[in-house]
């Protein structure tokens, strides 16, 4: 997730990047000319490596999600099979590979099209603040702050109150600047679309909701049962969620 943010930055200032990449290099050489015993820093390389072990790790945490979401019955044709953990790793290898797969679909299209690779690249970024200021939002309002019942790792009602207020500033602050244009002087080419895949995305979505998921969807699915450790592979909807809350109280 802490990557999200940084590919954003590339995405809205790719010709500074460049421009600092072609400084590095000149400072590096510079610094390693009159050195013959000191090798030469490739930042371009480093940069790659960098973002290869943060990728890893952005694969294996979105592999759990749709994992989570195909138990659930969310993921629409293919759930019965994402959903499926493998007994030996108890890993969902499936999950990881369909993940994968999407992952190699949505980069060529950079091979396409630029600009709307990185309006859809600002799109993960807004839709993980989305994600984010959306529970803490309904958290502050009263339809919310109701049915909101406090963990065991609770910092009280004002400063939870304060520091959720502030997350949703900053969320909506980065929603905004992941969908400013790569320059002042806006073309077709430098445009950023992702406002417009954003609408695109949620009509999408609740086209989805209504046609699919209102019928098949049950969630939110229980954590592990005490009884049943395994239980969280096929889990256990949670249909009256005020009496589930109740059960917490």
């Amino acid at each position: 997730m802490s990557v999200s943010p940084i590919k954003s930055v590339q995405g809205h200032l790719h010709q500074s990047l460049s421009a600092i990449r072609s400084n590095a290099h000149d400072h590096v050489h510079a610094i390693t000319s009159n050195k013959s015993d000191i090798r030469p820093i490739d930042v371009n390389k480093a940069e790659d490596d960098v973002d290869f072990l943060a990728q890893i790790g952005l694969l294996v945490a979105a592999s759990r999600q749709t994992f989570a979401f195909a138990r659930d019955k969310g993921l629409p044709f293919v759930y019965n099979y994402v959903k499926y953990v493998n007994p030996k790793y108890k890993v969902p290898v499936r999950a990881v590979i369909f993940d994968g797969i999407l992952c190699l679909v949505l980069g060529l299209l950079i091979l396409i099209d630029t600009t709307a690779a990185n309006a859809l690249f600002s799109l993960a970024v807004v839709g993980n603040q989305l994600a984010w200021v959306v529970p803490v939002l309904l958290v502050l309002l009263p339809v919310g702050r109701s049915r909101f019942v406090p963990g065991p790792f609770y910092l009280g009602p004002v400063l939870s109150t304060i520091i959720n207020i502030v997350t949703v500033l900053w969320g909506i602050f980065v929603m905004i600047f992941a969908m400013f244009p790569d320059s002042k002087s806006v073309t077709k080419d430098t445009m950023n679309y992702t406002c417009v895949i954003n609408m695109g995305i949620w009509l999408l979505a609740l086209l989805y909701y209504y046609v699919y998921g209102y019928t098949h969807y049950s969630g939110p699915v229980s954590n592990l049962d005490e009884d049943d450790p395994d239980s969280s592979i096929e889990g256990r909807p949670v249909h009256n969620i005020d009496s589930a809350i109740a059960e917490k109280i």
